[in-house]
C-alpha cells in the first residue's frame, strides 16, 4: 500500500493513507506528499463484548476519517480491513475497492470474518486479486465483472551494496518468521545438502513468533554456525546484492514480494510452486526453479543443483532480471488506474 500511495502522490494525486495502527508503527517510508492518518485503534481484546466495542469504535472512526477527506474512491487491503472499511462506508455512496493480499484458498481467518466477508464483499465496487488462480474464488464473492487481477510492482532499491558481509557463498530467504513462510522446511532442506557444500551458509531475514522454534530446529540439525537469522533488516538490498541464491519456501502465498525483489536483483531463485503466486513470476527452468509444494527433498535437490553449478545460477539470475520490465511500477499503476477510472466514472453517473 505504501508503494502505491507514494507513486500516486508523485503523480500529484491527492492521497490519504489511513491505518488502524498509529503512525509510530510505520515500517515503510511514506512520501511527505501523502497525508498520513494513524488511528491507533489496534489493541488486544479479551472478551467478546470488548471485541465488539473495539470493532464499533474502529468502524465509527474509520467512517468519520474517510468522510472528512471526501475521496473519489477508497482502496482497502487485507480481508479484515476490507470488511471493516465496507461496513464503515455503508450508505455513504463512496466506492470501495477491496484487495486480497494472501491466498484466501489457504489462509483461513476465523469464521466470523469469513462470514462477514461473504456479507460485505458484494457491496464492493471491485475486488482486486494478485493471481489468475484466484478468479474462481473471487467470482463467488462479487459479480464477475468486478474482479480484476493486478500483481504487485517490483521496486528497485537504489541504495549501494554497502559494507561487505563476508558470508559468501550464501542462500538468502526473507519474510516474517511464521508458519506460513515455511522456514522450517528450508532449514530441513538445507540440512540435507549442507554437507555437500561445507562453505555455504543460509541467511533468513525477518522476525516473528517462530524464532525460538526455528532456532531449536537449527540446533538440532547442528547448523548453528551456518544458519544465520539476523532479524529485520531495513536495507535488504545489501543482502540481496551479495547473496548467491534465493529460496522461497512458503506453505502458501498471495504474490511474494521477496521473490520478485530477489529476481529483480539478478539472483537465481528456487520456490515452492504454491497454489497462488510463484508460478505467475517464475518460468521453471528459464528464470528460476519451481519445486512441488511442501516437498523438502525436492527443494534440497534443487538447492544442491544450483549450489554446485555456478554457470546455471548465473544464467537463471540474468534471465530473472526481466521481472524489472514485466512488473515495473508504471505498468502496475496503469492497471490500477484503469480500475479506478472506470469505477469513478460509473459512480459519477449514478449520482
Amino acid at each position: 500500500m505504501s508503494i502505491l500511495a507514494n507513486a500516486w502522490a508523485s503523480q500529484e494525486h491527492k492521497v490519504t493513507l489511513v491505518t488502524l495502527t498509529s503512525v509510530a508503527d510505520d515500517f515503510y517510508s511514506i512520501s511527505p506528499f501523502v497525508t498520513r492518518v494513524g488511528l491507533g485503534l489496534v489493541k488486544e481484546s479479551t472478551g467478546i463484548s470488548e471485541r465488539l466495542i473495539s470493532g464499533f469504535k474502529r468502524i465509527r472512526a474509520l467512517r468519520s476519517t474517510i468522510q472528512c477527506t471526501k475521496p473519489d474512491i477508497v482502496i482497502s487491503f487485507i480481508d479484515q480491513m476490507n470488511v471493516t472499511t465496507l461496513l464503515a462506508l455503508v450508505g455513504t455512496g463512496i466506492p470501495v475497492v477491496v484487495s486480497e493480499r494472501a491466498s484466501p484458498l489457504r489462509y483461513k481467518s476465523v469464521w466470523v470474518w469469513r462470514f462477514l466477508r461473504r456479507l460485505s464483499y458484494p457491496f464492493a465496487s471491485a475486488l482486486v486479486i494478485q493471481s489468475s488462480t484466484l478468479i474462481s474464488w473471487a467470482r463467488r464473492h462479487v459479480r464477475p465483472n468486478r474482479v480484476y487481477v493486478i500483481p504487485n510492482p517490483v521496486i528497485m532499491n537504489a541504495t549501494g551494496p554497502g559494507e561487505a558481509l563476508h558470508l559468501s557463498p550464501y542462500i538468502l530467504a526473507m519474510g516474517r518468521l511464521t508458519s506460513q513462510k515455511g522456514f522450517d522446511y528450508l532449514i530441513k532442506a538445507f540440512a540435507l545438502c549442507a554437507q555437500n557444500h561445507p562453505t555455504w551458509r543460509l541467511v533468513i531475514l525477518g522476525e516473528g513468533d517462530e524464532r525460538a522454534a526455528l532456532k531449536t530446529l537449527v540446533t538440532s540439525k547442528q547448523l548453528s554456525e551456518r544458519v544465520l537469522m539476523p532479524g529485520i533488516q531495513q536495507d535488504t538490498n545489501r543482502w540481496l546484492k551479495q547473496a548467491d541464491l534465493f529460496v522461497l519456501s512458503s506453505r502458501f502465498e498471495g504474490f511474494p514480494n521477496a521473490l520478485l525483489e530477489a529476481m529483480a536483483a539478478g539472483l537465481a531463485v528456487i520456490s515452492f510452486a504454491c497454489e497462488s503466486g510463484p508460478a505467475d513470476i517464475v518460468d521453471h527452468g528459464v528464470n528460476g526453479l519451481l519445486v512441488p509444494e511442501g516437498d523438502i527433498e525436492a527443494l534440497a535437490d534443487a538447492m544442491n543443483t544450483l549450489m554446485a553449478h555456478d554457470l546455471l545460477r548465473l544464467s537463471l539470475g540474468e534471465k530473472a532480471l526481466e521481472v524489472r520490465d514485466r512488473f515495473n511500477i508504471r505498468t502496475i499503476l496503469g492497471l490500477w488506474d484503469e480500475v479506478m477510472n472506470r469505477i469513478v466514472s460509473v459512480s459519477a453517473k449514478s449520482r
